[in-house]
């Protein structure tokens, strides 16, 4: 976790737990967090809606009725381990799903989804928001740091952003303005703050010029091409007033807005509006291979109950941000593989389509692409066994080679977290 400026806090035995809970989700929230730090993937809410779009794939014989099991499972294990899920029961769980339940998908389906009904995403997070309202008046450490785990699981799956997120929450503790920190209550405006509203968008992009030999289509996809930038609300951003400077001198460029649409923050937003973009170059694409539409990082975000627009860029994704050795390093390490190297044959052929696989996967830009791409990884690398489900045979495969440096990872992670608190004390 970086250290963050505290200066406008008036710190007191009593806003402990509250100075907890903020430090605690930026470390959730920094992209670079060790992945133990992270929030998870899926909490009951959302486990719910997984096992029954395995139900549903399941009744359409896409998927083999074995995958369902141990997403069953963690989904059993989650709510039993969620004070929040078990409090929102009226039910023992046993009611809703068990592990051997020998009974007919449909059967399943329908227990299922009273379960999801009651465990619907906004009654869910509504709960966890009193909750750790509570807890942090009390300061319960325990259970501030399970609630802060769950209300951002939560927040992200219902399509808030993580970059939002994080970006609300250093503007609200960290920042050198604003109000001072000085009492618990005040996580009351927080939450008010960060609560999944909807909200109206147009957002606008620097693009190609390739984009005009397909202005026809523009419309399929809420895209239009903008001859006069001065259309952009008057209350412009500094970022936009330069935006606009250098889209004079350009001459392969276009200005284009996209939408309106639906979305929860300018980052969801400008992510949902790459998402028009990508679909409409990949079409063209299909069609026309010598060259892709393309457009800038950087969009100008109109939000329809914000003042003026915002200028956003977003946060690189999880294969931008691995571990690496330095070149000389890696150099070495490549000889050592080449020196070392005594694969033949299809074992050989199976590791290079691998290795190619994974240069594939670095080079896309598009998250859904790179997990599909190394998820074919995985199963070109492990070998399948009768009777157990591609999923199974995976992780049975993966997991220990996955935790081999676990341990050295905690423990050298732990350390350093220890120095970065006390230097001195951390040594004796």
């Amino acid at each position: 976790m970086k250290f963050q400026n505290i200066s406008k806090w008036k710190i007191s035995p009593e806003i402990e737990g509250l100075l907890f809970f903020a430090q605690r989700m930026d470390e959730l929230l920094w992209k670079y967090t060790l992945d133990t730090y992270k929030p998870a993937a899926l909490n009951a809410p959302f486990l719910c809606s997984e096992v029954l779009s395995i139900i549903k794939n399941i009744e359409n014989e896409l998927i083999d009725e074995q995958n369902l099991s141990h997403v069953v499972e963690e989904l059993i294990w989650s709510i039993k381990n969620d004070k929040v899920a078990k409090k929102l029961l009226d039910m023992p769980i046993d009611f809703y799903i068990k592990i051997d339940d020998q009974s007919k998908l449909s059967e399943k389906r329908l227990k299922i989804e009273a379960l999801q009904k009651t465990l619907s995403p906004f009654r869910y997070l509504n709960q966890c928001f009193q909750d750790l309202i509570i807890s942090i008046n009390e300061i319960k450490k325990q259970e501030i740091e399970n609630l802060s785990r769950n209300i951002t699981t939560t927040l992200i799956n219902m399509g808030v952003s993580k970059q939002s997120l994080s970006w609300k929450l250093k503007k609200y503790f960290f920042s050198s303005d604003g109000k001072e920190i000085e009492h618990p209550s005040q996580i009351i405006d927080f939450l008010q703050n960060i609560y999944p509203y909807s909200h109206e968008f147009h957002v606008y992009f620097v693009v190609s010029d390739l984009i005009k030999s397909v202005k026809e289509s523009l419309d399929a996809f809420s895209i239009e091409i903008i001859d006069n930038i001065d259309e952009i609300q008057e209350n412009k951003t500094l970022e936009l007033i330069k935006l606009q400077d250098d889209l004079k001198n350009l001459t392969n460029e276009c200005f284009v807005r996209v939408g309106p649409f639906s979305g929860l923050d300018v980052y969801s937003a400008h992510s949902k509006a790459i998402k028009y973009l990508d679909q409409l170059s990949d079409l063209f694409t299909l069609f026309y291979h010598r060259k892709q539409i393309s457009w800038r990082p950087k969009a100008i975000v109109e939000q329809c109950c914000l003042d003026r627009p915002v200028a956003t860029i977003l946060n690189n994704g999880p294969m931008d941000k691995p571990f690496d050795f330095n070149a000389d390093k890696a150099s070495k390490e490549l000889n050592k593989l080449l020196i070392n190297f005594s694969l033949r044959g299809s074992s050989r052929d199976r590791f290079n389509r691998v290795t190619d696989l994974h240069g594939i996967c670095v080079s896309a830009d598009v998250v859904d692409n790179q997990l599909v791409t190394l998820w074919t990884s995985l199963e070109t690398l492990i070998p399948s066994k009768a009777g157990k489900s591609k999923i199974n045979n995976i992780i049975n495969g993966a997991v220990p080679f996955l935790s081999i440096n676990y341990i050295y990872r905690i423990v050298e992670r732990f350390s350093h977290d220890l120095f970065t608190w006390n230097k001195w004390k951390a040594r004796k």
